[in-house]
């Protein structure tokens, strides 16, 4: 991934942060809980 690209536009930037967030916290969740 390029940080020029996510510097480049902000508010895809976060949305694609709390997605990655949300993301790896529901495979931790799935590993816990299989």
């Amino acid at each position: 991934m390029n940080m020029d690209i996510y510097s480049a536009t902000p508010p895809v930037a976060k949305k694609r942060r709390k997605y990655s967030k949300e993301f790896k916290l529901s495979i931790v969740n799935a590993c816990k809980n299989p």
